[in-house]
């Protein structure tokens, strides 16, 4: 009986890395408190991701303006070439920002589907809608 019950601990499905996801106990009170600072920390991100696309927005408009420009002396050549630099680090800046944010916001959001036992069924909705492209492309 051990060495079947060896041989299945060290399988695929019972592999350590699968053992964040298995059913827990909590008290009620803790599972509130967890949901209740998850959807705070949902908020803050959201916020986050909101005004990083505004500055983003306003980085590309200043770019747009930059290219865009009539004049054409040598001292205004030099400004934009000075400004464009600045630019286009700039937008990097809050692009790499704008991923890690969704990044956040959606690991913050699985486990606010975890707790509020919503996780499978988005998950298995996901899995019917790529089907349903998959069936589409063919």
């Amino acid at each position: 009986m051990e060495k079947v019950y060896y041989y299945f601990r060290n399988s695929y499905f019972f592999s350590r890395r699968n053992n964040k996801h298995s059913i827990q106990k909590v008290s009620s009170l803790k599972h509130n408190i967890l949901i209740e600072s998850l959807r705070k920390k949902l908020a803050i991100v959201n916020h986050q991701i909101t005004d990083t696309t505004k500055e983003l927005l306003k980085v590309q408009a200043v770019g747009i303006r930059a290219t865009f420009s009539r004049n054409n002396n040598w001292l205004d050549r030099l400004q934009k070439k000075f400004y464009w630099s600045q630019i286009q680090e700039s937008s990097l800046f809050y692009r790499e920002k704008l991923i890690i944010l969704h990044k956040e916001r959606k690991y913050v959001q699985s486990e606010l589907d975890r707790l509020t036992g919503r996780y499978w069924n988005k998950r298995i909705l996901r899995w019917i809608i790529m089907l349903a492209i998959f069936i589409i492309s063919l």
